[in-house]
C-alpha cells in the first residue's frame, strides 16, 4: 500500500486549487489513478479540439491539474509518443487487464517542465502580499521569473499561458493580489470581479 501511494504521489502534479468548480468527476479520475498505480492500459475515446473522435490505447503515467482542468499524461500507442489528454474531452474510458512495463526514466515533472518551455507564454506582473506569496510560488505552473519586495509584499514577474486564466487566478487571492500588467489582464480582473459583485448584489 505504501508503495502504491508513493507511486501515485510521484505521478500527480497539481498547480492551483484542484477544488475548482470545474473539477473532474471522481468516476473518471479515480480509475485513471488506479490504472497508473497498477500499470494497466487504458482504452479511451478521445475528442481532440477540431477533430473527430479517436479510439486510443494509452499507458497512463501521470495526471496533472493546471489552468482549471485535469490532464492525463501517458504513452499513446496510436501516436507512438508521450501525449497530454484533457480529461473533460474523454467520451469513454475502459481500464484493460493488460499491464505495461514500467518506464523508470520517465519523470512527470520533467515532462511538464519541458512542455511548458516549448509552449508560447505571455509575460505578466502581479503584486502579492507577504501572506500570499508562498501560495503564488506553489501554484504558478509556467514559472516565476523574478520577485521584487515592495508595498509589504512582492511584485512578481511571471509567465502565463492564458491571460484569462491569470485573471481568474489573481481574483482568487482577493485583496492579497493585484494584476499590474499587461493592461488586458487588469481589464479582465475588473470584468470578472464585476460579475462576482453582480451575483452577490441584493
Amino acid at each position: 500500500m505504501a508503495v502504491d501511494l508513493d507511486r501515485l504521489a510521484r505521478a500527480t502534479a497539481i498547480y492551483g486549487d484542484s477544488r475548482s468548480p470545474d473539477r473532474l468527476d471522481q468516476r473518471t479520475l479515480l480509475p485513471i489513478q488506479q490504472a497508473i498505480v497498477s500499470r494497466r492500459v487504458l482504452r479511451m475515446t478521445y475528442h481532440a479540439r477540431g477533430r473527430d473522435n479517436t479510439v486510443r490505447e494509452v499507458e497512463p503515467l501521470g495526471v496533472t491539474f493546471h489552468g482549471g482542468a485535469w490532464y492525463l499524461v501517458g504513452w499513446c500507442r496510436l501516436r507512438k509518443d508521450f501525449r497530454y489528454f484533457k480529461l473533460e474531452r474523454l467520451r469513454s474510458l475502459e481500464v484493460l487487464t493488460e499491464r505495461f512495463a514500467a518506464r523508470p526514466d520517465f519523470s512527470l515533472r520533467r515532462f511538464l517542465e519541458e512542455q511548458s518551455r516549448s509552449r508560447e507564454t505571455i509575460s505578466a506582473r502581479v503584486w502579492f502580499s507577504s501572506e500570499a506569496i508562498e501560495r503564488a510560488r506553489r501554484e504558478n505552473f509556467a514559472g516565476i521569473i523574478g520577485e521584487n519586495p515592495i508595498r509589504g509584499g512582492f511584485e512578481v514577474e511571471m509567465k502565463t499561458f492564458s491571460l484569462e486564466w491569470l485573471a481568474q487566478w489573481v481574483l482568487s487571492f482577493g485583496s492579497e493580489a493585484e494584476a499590474l500588467s499587461p493592461p488586458k489582464v487588469r481589464t479582465l480582473v475588473r470584468a470578472k470581479a464585476a460579475e462576482v459583485a453582480k451575483r452577490h448584489a441584493d
